[in-house]
């Protein structure tokens, strides 16, 4: 009579098989000598209570430039500036912030954020924003009317938010801009939250 087993002990069979064929595999991979070396290691000699790295390969380098490792970033995401969206956000400053956890919105470069009409935002610039310094060392203020240039220039490049969303861009002060809407948009903060839109 042939003995049968029931599936379930069938099955943890099978995963003791597994288990002991992976604990047989890692045990091989923990020797601290390599093949062909019979000289024990310096750190065999010490203490073993310490953990051991070891590289695995001396072709495996670190990127000569911080901006080849992007983690989760895609190629189509990286700007004319070669920043990947993490690092631009770390390096501009934008006019809003958003939250979508929480929905809320706050000011980076903007101070205050106002709706006095459906269809008009006004942003007023916070006091002692610079732009980087260049060559010479000298950092040009962010100015309404810098906002403004940048704006119809996104425009001109066919930029969404600014042919399609935004209708016209005032300078009313030094530090006031005023976007006019050509419809409301309700998305219209997070994509001034943007760093590749504002």
């Amino acid at each position: 009579m042939t003995r049968r087993y029931s599936r379930r002990r069938f099955l943890g069979f099978g995963a003791s098989v597994v288990t002991g064929l992976g604990v047989a595999a890692l045990t091989g991979c923990t020797a601290d000598e390599g093949p062909g070396d019979s000289t024990p290691s310096a750190s065999a000699t010490e203490t073993d209570d310490r953990i051991r790295v070891r590289i695995a390969s001396s072709a495996v380098k670190p990127p000569s430039n911080p901006a080849e490792l992007s983690v989760g970033v895609l190629d189509s995401e990286v700007g004319i500036d070669g920043l990947d969206p993490i690092a631009r956000a770390a390096t501009y400053s934008r006019l809003v912030g958003f939250d979508p956890r929480t929905a809320s919105i706050y000011g980076d470069l903007a101070s205050a954020v106002e709706l006095p009409e459906p269809l008009v935002v006004h942003l007023r610039l916070r006091d002692g924003a610079f732009f980087h310094p260049d060559a010479s060392g000298t950092a040009s203020p962010v100015t309404a009317e810098v906002v403004k240039r940048d704006f119809e220039a996104r425009r001109d490049e066919g930029t969404f938010l600014f042919t399609n969303v935004v209708d016209t861009v005032e300078a009313t002060s030094a530090v006031d801009v005023v976007l006019r809407l050509k419809a409301p948009f309700s998305l219209l903060f997070e994509y001034l939250s943007r760093t590749d839109a504002s």
